[in-house]
């Protein structure tokens, strides 16, 4: 999906930058390991693990699950993370505002 229309798409639909939605969805595509189009708590805490990050809480791995699964069916579409992360972007999440602070310049 790096074609400039498909971002160009996600970037309107959520209502990003194109280059935050572009960096959204490549984290998303790294986040979902198996390719199954969604992330999975154990995809979530792979990562974590992977990227060194060690959650305050023992469960706020799956507090991050359970912000971005709208729908509670236990995984995360590209749909709820990206929602999730334009939530992020316009300041709505502040306790997870640290995952665009690179990203937003």
């Amino acid at each position: 999906m790096s074609e400039p229309n498909a971002i160009y798409d996600l970037s309107n639909h959520y209502g990003l930058p194109s280059d935050v939605a572009q960096e959204a969805y490549e984290l998303f595509m790294k986040l979902d390991r198996n390719r199954s189009g969604s992330i999975t708590l154990d995809e979530i805490q792979e990562c974590l693990k992977l990227a060194k990050i060690q959650m305050v809480h023992t469960n706020s791995d799956k507090t991050l699950l359970k912000f971005m699964d709208f729908n509670e069916d236990g995984t995360v579409s590209l749909n709820e993370y990206m929602k999730f992360m334009a939530a992020i972007h316009r300041n709505e999440y502040q306790e997870f505002k640290f995952l665009t602070d690179d990203v937003k310049q």
